[in-house]
């Protein structure tokens, strides 16, 4: 499973745009691209786990609510994949896997903790109560302890099996307290159209499409585009986001060759 994406930055500049603050917006891009790729990985593990459940479970298992998750050891080298659900207050595990970098599934043998396991699965119910009711598409999720043990939630759009497309322009963000009871910081960017790109078998083997995510009502590009052009880049020749300053654009050199360019937009 493990990858090793070449990522490069070429950055144009206009004149009247200084140095200092097109290295600033890199930074700031990068830390949002490392998070994505976190993503990707964690969309992986998700993966590969999820076929690896019983029968019994691997039907049923969407039936479980939101209280599947996925969390990263220190090292960075393994992942584990709890699936499982919160009952009258307590997390019960149904199956609890463990996937090293190279994608190889193993029975986990050791489970968290209580609190841990609890605080996570609060987290992520908490999480999905911020998408409104009139959105009617599959969301991935994403769950992250921090430094001050603060949980963070992402919601993002995923591919819908039953049309074979995948949207963009939505994405939901929360972050709680350790108990994964308290909301303390939230945010939303929703597009005023939600757009689809499909997906197919054909477009990942020819890879002749290029794309354009529109961002242009936002001065950065928002997670949530960089998490789709890293997320599905293997599908499309180019995926461009353009936003109200700027355009980055994804292209290939091989299979695991991309590199990103910035420019600023001078159409206006």
């Amino acid at each position: 499973m493990k990858k090793i994406w070449l990522a490069i930055h070429i950055l144009l500049i206009a004149p009247l745009f200084s140095i200092a603050q097109k290295e600033i917006e890199i930074k700031s891009f990068d830390e949002r691209l490392e998070l994505a790729k976190w993503m990707t990985d964690y969309n992986e593990i998700t993966d590969i786990t999820g076929d690896s459940l019983p029968k019994t479970l691997r039907t049923g298992q969407d039936k479980a609510g939101f209280e599947k998750f996925c969390y990263r050891d220190t090292d960075a080298a393994t992942w584990h994949a709890i699936y499982g659900s919160l009952e009258n207050g307590a997390y019960h595990i149904n199956v609890n896997f463990t996937a090293n970098v190279y994608g190889k599934v193993s029975r986990g043998s050791d489970a968290p903790d209580t609190l841990f396991l609890n605080s996570f699965a609060r987290a992520l119910i908490n999480g999905h109560k911020l998408v409104p009711d009139s959105f009617g598409i599959p969301f991935h999720q994403f769950i992250m302890q921090n430094q001050d043990k603060t949980l963070s939630v992402w919601l993002m759009p995923a591919y819908n099996y039953n049309s074979h497309l995948v949207p963009y322009g939505c994405d939901f963000y929360g972050r709680f307290d350790a108990t994964g009871n308290n909301l303390l910081e939230k945010q939303a960017n929703i597009q005023p159209l939600l757009r689809s790109f499909p997906l197919t078998n054909e477009m990942a083997k020819a890879k002749q499409h290029d794309i354009t995510l529109d961002y242009r009502n936002m001065d950065d590009p928002p997670i949530g585009g960089i998490y789709f052009a890293w997320r599905y880049k293997g599908y499309f020749r180019t995926i461009s986001i353009v936003t109200k300053k700027s355009t980055s654009l994804l292209q290939r050199g091989n299979v695991y060759n991309f590199w990103w360019t910035h420019y600023e937009r001078n159409d206006e």
